[in-house]
């Protein structure tokens, strides 16, 4: 089972700048959070071999350009409880959290229990499928990145998740990114 778990923030005077914010930054007050709610549980997932069994992702208040929380997808029961419980503490105890020099406390928390790997191999296939990029986006290859969303490139990582964590009689073929 899939979790999805959001994360509100509220920025502590003001709210949160969103042109401030860095994925690096985003992770590393994941790793304080979780450093300090189980020490054992950080280790797991900071020492879990890629793909890691999370994905990070911020959510904005798009008027404002303020940052408001963050996404967590969880892909294992295991992480899921890590995640949810760390935050928790965090949230219970009205800790104040720091993005770099911008203030916040967590306002709520919110998990929702997604698809499992079975039910999404049972869903009917889509004839065409259309994807918008939000951001300016490049893909790693070779060296360096390259700006053009070639198949094998948009779905490489998807691929690697898929087959890193769904049952072994689910997983996809390797040549499948030939296509």
């Amino acid at each position: 089972m899939m979790y999805q778990i959001g994360i509100g923030f509220e920025g502590v005077p003001r709210p949160l700048a969103g042109n401030r914010v860095t994925a690096s930054g985003l992770h590393g007050v994941l790793h304080h959070v979780l450093h300090q709610y189980d020490q054992q549980g950080f280790d797991w997932l900071h020492e879990h071999q890629s793909p890691k069994p999370y994905t990070l992702a911020p959510y904005y208040d798009t008027d404002a350009g303020t940052l408001a929380g963050v996404r967590l997808n969880a892909l294992t029961e295991p992480a899921a409880d890590l995640l949810l419980n760390s935050w928790q503490a965090v949230k219970d105890a009205a800790q104040p959290l720091h993005l770099g020099r911008q203030t916040f406390t967590v306002k709520r928390l919110t998990c929702v229990p997604g698809p499992t790997f079975e039910s999404l191999v049972t869903l009917p296939p889509e004839k065409e499928v259309g994807l918008h990029f939000l951001s300016p986006t490049t893909f790693r290859q070779g060296p360096g990145s390259l700006p053009l969303p070639l198949p094998a490139n948009v779905f490489r990582t998807p691929f690697r998740v898929w087959n890193a964590f769904a049952a072994e009689s689910l997983q996809i073929p390797g040549d499948w990114l030939e296509w």
